[in-house]
């Protein structure tokens, strides 16, 4: 009898950055699920060979790639310098309005390993679903207060009622 080994599969956000010398020219971001990092950051370096910016006539063309997790709500979620802290959840914000309906534009690659469109990158413009605001990185990154835990009217939760 063979024993099966699962790994459950984690979201990562996998940063590319593409150098030629000590000029940064490019950044991209791959969303790629894997087992940890190291893994991700492998999916990321194959993803990223059919990148516009991986090209042969660049010289001395260095990739440095950078695994972080995420949770799924913070997927295309990419808030740098947005002045929240880091471990705080965030929400875009519109500049017109204050909607948070924001959309952005992103691409997607067929996964033939996994049979499943796999997020390849998101593209810096956005628009405000409400008032239709649009531009490159306009939102405003927000972080989201957490809901208090309130106790259930009348003892409903199971408890007493004072």
């Amino acid at each position: 009898m063979t024993t099966l080994s699962q790994t459950t599969a984690r979201a990562f956000a996998v940063s590319v950055e593409y150098w030629s010398g000590a000029l940064c020219y490019a950044l991209e971001e791959y969303l790629v699920e894997a087992a940890d990092a190291p893994v991700a950051e492998r999916l990321a370096r194959a993803r990223s060979r059919d990148s516009v910016y991986d090209n042969d006539r660049i010289a001395e063309l260095e990739k440095v790639l950078n695994a972080r997790p995420v949770v799924a709500s913070a997927v295309g979620f990419s808030p740098v310098g947005s002045g929240v802290d880091g471990g705080s959840t965030v929400k875009p914000c519109c500049p017109r309005c204050g909607s948070d309906d924001i959309i952005r534009d992103a691409t997607a690659r067929w996964d033939i390993q996994n049979q499943c469109w796999m997020l390849s990158g998101t593209f810096d413009y956005e628009t405000c679903g409400r008032c239709e605001a649009e531009g490159e990185d306009i939102a405003n990154w927000t972080a989201i207060e957490p809901n208090p835990i309130r106790p259930a009217p009348n003892g409903s939760d199971g408890t007493a009622a004072p």
